[in-house]
């Protein structure tokens, strides 16, 4: 039996949530961040999976919505939630 880590078991659980190839998902996150939710370029990029709120802000409200979590909306205080939500992240 494998035991999964857990951002292995989250990025599973999201992958098929979105109706995602959870093989793709896993390999993502491995290739951004090797399983670690983080800060990357230069403050940008956010999570797992370093997603750029710039580009995808509706993506994290609807994330906020469907988890009952208030999400704001400057950079700070959203970095702030998703460091301390990893199902969030």
């Amino acid at each position: 039996v494998i035991q999964l880590s857990k951002w292995q078991s989250l990025a599973i659980a999201e992958a098929a949530l979105q109706g995602c190839e959870q093989d793709i998902v896993l390999a993502t996150v491995e290739a951004e961040t090797s399983g670690r939710n983080i800060v990357g370029d230069n403050g940008n990029s956010l999570g797992y999976g370093q997603v750029q709120p710039r580009w995808h802000m509706t993506n994290f409200y609807a994330a906020g919505k469907e988890l009952d979590i208030f999400v704001p909306s400057d950079l700070p205080n959203l970095t702030k939630l998703v460091l301390s939500n990893d199902r969030y992240s």
